[in-house]
């Protein structure tokens, strides 16, 4: 009796579970297709550190719009949210220390490029 119950209520989450599925993947397909556009500009031409400060806010923007629905996803998503903002207050570190020479910065600027190229490789 409590099956027969159940199942009509499950049939009727079915297609609210189907847009909800749907709407993820987009939202993830737009936060994928974001890396994969860095990770091209990364490797195809010189970006300057504000440009690549605002790819990378641009990408912690789009990952605070993933709707999560699992702890895992949770997880992934506020690891993501750690390793952008890491990544930004170095461009800012970099940026605003005058002490640092420019041949120095420069260095620094293609290390953090390359770790950021690595990562988004890995799926940061």
């Amino acid at each position: 009796m409590e099956l027969q119950r159940e199942i009509p209520e499950r049939e009727q989450r079915i297609p609210i579970k189907e847009e909800e599925l749907q709407d993820l993947e987009a939202q993830q397909s737009i936060l994928e297709e974001e890396k994969k556009s860095l990770l091209s500009d990364l490797d195809n031409k010189q970006m300057t550190l504000n440009n690549l400060y605002a790819r990378l806010n641009n990408l912690r923007r789009e990952n605070a719009h993933l709707k999560t629905y699992t702890a895992e996803q949770r997880k992934k998503q506020m690891n993501f949210e750690v390793q952008t903002q890491q990544y930004m207050n170095e461009i800012d570190t970099i940026k605003n220390n005058d002490q640092i020479p420019n041949e120095e910065k420069k260095k620094r600027i293609q290390e953090l490029k390359n770790q950021i190229r690595d990562n988004l490789k890995l799926g940061l």
